[in-house]
């Protein structure tokens, strides 16, 4: 396939995968919207910018320069993916000390667990960086829409039921972190991958 057939591809899948999931989004979020009080959004969006912020600190640019490299070693990767890990084990343990005080800033006892249990999406992610830099370094990008799309409707499939069932909040919380945790596992079957260091 010519570079020009791979960036048509690449295109339409990604066209797909955004449409797919602005409508599972959509959808999901009209039927969260309608089973939850709205105070449960509020509290789960408080939390957000927490974890934007641990993110962009456990990536530091890793992901782009595994991406941009035109050829990747083993140590490039190993190393890559075990200061990414070591980065987000650090950052929990941040998130984890300092629950009680988000809990407290915003007078809201349940955002202490909340912030240990959703913060472990940091930790999940940092364990496919290297699938995730290496799908798009060679432009698979009708692997990385797939699990995009699955990942998507399987979390919110289940938040929804989760929200039937009377949890919650925490309908939002699993969903925020399932999504994490279902694009991974497809990263690991799709793509295995152990690092090397000797």
């Amino acid at each position: 396939m010519s570079l020009g057939q791979q960036t048509l591809s690449g295109v339409s899948w990604t066209l797909a995968s955004n449409l797919g999931n602005k409508v599972t989004t959509l959808f999901v979020g009209i039927i969260l919207a309608r089973q939850l009080e709205p105070k449960v959004f509020g509290l789960v969006a408080m939390l957000y910018i927490f974890f934007d912020v641990s993110q962009s600190f456990v990536n530091s640019g890793f992901s782009q320069a595994l991406i941009r490299e035109k050829h990747l070693s083993e140590e490039d990767k190993s190393t890559t993916f075990s200061i990414n890990v070591i980065m987000s084990l650090l950052f929990y343990a941040l998130l984890w000390f300092a629950a009680p005080y988000i809990a407290s800033f915003y007078d809201q006892p349940i955002l202490e667990d909340l912030t240990r249990f959703m913060g472990l999406n940091i930790i999940i992610q940092a364990f496919t960086i290297v699938q995730r830099a290496t799908f798009t370094q060679s432009l698979r990008f009708k692997e990385n829409s797939i699990i995009d799309v699955v990942s998507t409707l399987g979390s919110g499939v289940t938040a929804v039921i989760l929200a039937f069932l009377d949890y919650g909040v925490w309908a939002l919380a699993i969903k925020f972190l399932l999504k994490t945790v279902i694009a991974s596992v497809c990263y690991w079957v799709i793509n295995p991958w152990i690092p090397r260091y000797f």
